[in-house]
């Protein structure tokens, strides 16, 4: 089932949380444009974050970017 946008929302919350960490750095501001946009906008947006987001390691990077990928249908 496809996330919602609250759930995306929160997702990219914990990236902006995050943001000391340097694997974020680029992300990050991709993120907090995100939480200002919807439907497709947001979908689009959501392909800049993950694409920046590759080299966070753990297990909430490991969620964070599975949302973001199921929301925006990529693989």
């Amino acid at each position: 089932m496809k996330p919602t946008e609250n759930e995306v929302y929160a997702a990219l919350k914990v990236i902006v949380k995050n943001q000391h960490l340097k694997a974020l750095n680029w992300a990050v501001n991709y993120a907090k444009k995100g939480l200002d946009m919807t439907g497709y906008d947001l979908q689009y947006q959501c392909l800049y974050v993950i694409d920046n987001i590759k080299y966070w390691r753990g297990a909430e990077a490991k969620h964070t970017r599975q949302l973001l990928k199921d929301f925006t249908g990529s693989k």
